[in-house]
């Protein structure tokens, strides 16, 4: 499939998704068949990584090509425009190359509000765009649960969930679009994130005596100390005994990808439905993982474990070959000069990300390039 000069671009966001947790990389449950389907038929990068551990450093590595050394954006409060150090982000490239720019989800970042995009719907973890007296039920449904992770099953339809919600607002954004220029579309679900909660049937998909085992329980965080220990006690203190239900925990999350995995689908069986798929360049991805119960932990918050810092990455679509990609590391920094040289725009200075996209199209590229990545955390290399 040739690309043309200007592409349709979508990014399907996740957040806290655990990059081991499908079945198409070794996991024993089928979390997200539809997701392993595409990069069955596009590139899956194995060794992807983010550039630090929390949602406001990578998506700022997202957006401007730079490591958080040096855009400056080191914890998740820092989502204002004076905060961040950059040049021309991945929205001033595509408004440079006419590209109409729709978003839809969770922002968290400093490009987050309507008049960065031409359409703009905003998604929080326990806030939505609610105009119904049934949507304001269930956003005030996830603040009641404080964060879960919730026992029982969501007393809500799926199509209440954010995600589904998130993937009908794209459509609409895109279905509206001005035909005759291309366009950008950014779709990111704030799940499966905390509150870990979902809907039947995914709540009882995968049953609690089905989960695969962990690698480590709490017996890990105490022997690490430091970090990990102060994040142990802190969660305890709040939930006394709440490792006792990691398996419910890793159940749920495991549905919420499902449910995730769902919409997806939706949103690629739209694009085929309006002739736009053979077109578009599809890039999957999340900002970070979640400790899923290793450490007997749960979200992130200490160190840079393999769990946190390895990312989903899928390139799916036009000029793309098909290729399970298990030796390079790349970054969630890369994407930037990725799409720059997939329309044929330059690379903004300042940019620390290496464009993927030879290595995407089966040209030749500098392999020793790939041979290592870097992921931070913490102010001058303190945590």
């Amino acid at each position: 499939m040739t690309c043309p000069t200007a592409p349709n671009i979508i990014f399907a966001m996740s957040d806290q998704v655990r990059a081991d947790f499908t079945r198409g990389v070794g996991f024993e449950l089928d979390t997200m068949p539809f997701l392993d389907s595409i990069a069955a038929q596009g590139t899956r990068f194995r060794r992807a990584y983010t550039t630090a551990p929390a949602c406001v450093p990578a998506r700022t590595s997202l957006l401007t090509g730079r490591w958080p050394s040096t855009h400056r954006i080191r914890q998740n409060s820092n989502t204002s425009t004076v905060d961040v150090s950059r040049g021309d982000d991945l929205l001033d490239v595509l408004r440079g190359a006419g590209y109409q720019l729709f978003y839809a989800g969770k922002t968290h970042m400093y490009r987050n509000k309507a008049e960065d995009y031409d359409a703009f719907s905003e998604y929080g973890h326990t806030m939505a765009p609610d105009t119904t007296a049934e949507q304001r039920a269930f956003t005030a449904y996830l603040n009641s649960i404080d964060m879960g992770p919730t026992r029982e099953p969501t007393p809500f339809p799926a199509e209440q969930q954010y995600p589904y919600r998130i993937v009908s607002d794209a459509i609409q954004q895109i279905d509206a679009r001005d035909p005759d220029k291309p366009f950008f579309a950014f779709v990111s679900t704030p799940e499966p994130h905390n509150p870990y909660q979902v809907s039947e049937p995914y709540f009882s998909m995968f049953a609690e005596d089905k989960i695969p085992n962990r690698l480590s329980g709490p017996e890990a965080a105490e022997a690490k100390g430091g970090a990990y220990k102060w994040l142990r006690d802190l969660v305890e203190e709040k939930r006394p005994g709440y490792d006792d239900i990691w398996r419910r925990y890793r159940a749920t999350y495991c549905g919420m990808l499902r449910l995730i995995d769902d919409q997806w689908r939706r949103l690629v069986d739209h694009l085929k439905e309006q002739g736009l798929y053979d077109n578009t360049l599809l890039i999957f991805l999340a900002d970070h993982g979640d400790y899923a119960a290793e450490y007997g932990l749960q979200r992130k918050g200490a160190g840079i474990p393999e769990v946190l810092a390895r990312i989903p990455m899928i390139v799916h679509g036009c000029g793309v070959e098909t290729q399970d990609n298990k030796k390079d590391f790349v970054s969630i920094a890369d994407i930037l000069p990725t799409v720059c040289e997939a329309i044929g725009r330059p690379i903004p200075l300042g940019v620390q990300g290496r464009s993927l996209w030879q290595m995407l199209t089966g040209s030749d590229y500098p392999a020793a390039e790939f041979a290592d990545i870097v992921t931070e955390r913490g102010y001058g290399g303190l945590p």
